[in-house]
């Protein structure tokens, strides 16, 4: 029975376009299927990467300060 978790991991990556977490998701998966990996440090690494995972989309859904939108726009005023 599949409890949709790692399609879960994989939307989260295509929504917020984060290929490198896609990625590692992919090889957790295919050291477990091909490279004899031990299914308990797969799930740690899978629990890790959800971690990391919420982490970023956590800082990507915060609106940039003012220095952010300096950086990105050196000619915008914002005064």
């Amino acid at each position: 029975m599949s409890t949709g978790f790692i399609a879960e991991l994989i939307r989260k990556c295509d929504h917020n376009q984060l290929t490198d977490h896609k990625q590692t998701l992919f090889n957790i998966i295919e050291s477990v299927l091909y490279l004899d990996a031990k299914q308990a440090d797969a799930r740690e690494q899978l629990d890790q990467l959800w971690s990391d995972l919420e982490a970023e989309i956590e800082l990507l859904s915060e609106p940039p300060d003012e220095a952010q939108l300096g950086l990105l726009n050196p000619t915008f005023d914002v005064e």
